[in-house]
């Protein structure tokens, strides 16, 4: 099933609204995973995840998005959103994406596929956190990208702006990190190329930087570049 899952991330122009989390943009199969709990609760139909069932339902354009619920993309299917000050989310193909914890609203979590975060270090997310299954990054104001395939063992980091730090370890501007559970970051430079492909806005080029690790990791895969190409500006704040 991962083989299937091509994972992209879409760029637009951003205009915040309120200070929840907003769904600016909603494409494909997008559903929104809320009430977590031990039992069912809130509205049906409901799902097991990690678990919690949750109350699940489409989501929809304009929609604010509560600390503990979980965004899911599927496949061919993109999200993002936005809060009052600035800072974006970008959800790629087969991604399952969670907005904050109860009492913890700067802790989120990516369970697998791929994510972008811009983060203003001067904003109440200054401080974030972001964990996988492998790891838990602490943000610091930055724009970074993360890829962590459902059936691998290792989560991918990509700054392009500010630093991450994980497992002790510095990841800066223009470095990518791939994490293992139990091993520390192996922190190599992005090329220039790469980086200059994700920031920027190209048309319907494709977005080189996630075509290129596609073929690497499934060469025999029959690929839809189409998946790889955004239309909109690049989210620079």
């Amino acid at each position: 099933m991962l083989k299937k899952k091509i994972f992209s991330l879409i760029m637009f122009v951003v205009t915040a609204t309120s200070y929840a989390d907003t769904l600016t943009h909603v494409e494909g199969d997008v559903q929104v995973f809320t009430h977590p709990g031990k039992k069912m609760q809130g509205p049906p139909p409901h799902t097991l995840f990690e678990g919690l069932y949750y109350s699940y339902h489409p989501a929809k354009m304009g929609e604010a998005v509560e600390p503990e619920s979980i965004v899911v993309t599927g496949v061919g299917g993109k999200a993002k959103a936005i809060f009052d000050n600035g800072d974006q989310v970008y959800l790629g193909s087969g991604t399952r994406y969670q907005f904050g914890e109860k009492n913890h609203a700067s802790a989120f979590a990516l369970f697998y596929g791929a994510v972008r975060n811009v983060v203003s270090k001067l904003g109440p997310r200054k401080a974030m956190t972001l964990g996988t299954k492998d790891c838990v990054m602490g943000v610091r104001g930055t724009d970074f990208i993360v890829f962590r395939p459902s059936a691998a063992l290792e989560t991918k980091l990509t700054v392009l702006r500010g630093s991450v730090s994980v497992k002790n370890k510095t990841v800066a501007a223009g470095q990518t990190a791939i994490v293992k559970t139990k091993s520390g970051p192996i922190i190599s430079a992005t090329s220039s190329n790469d980086i200059d492909f994700i920031r920027t806005h190209h048309g319907t080029a494709k977005v080189q930087y996630f075509y290129r690790s596609f073929i690497k990791t499934y060469p025999t895969e029959k690929i839809d570049e189409g998946k790889f190409c955004y239309p909109g500006h690049s989210p620079f704040t």
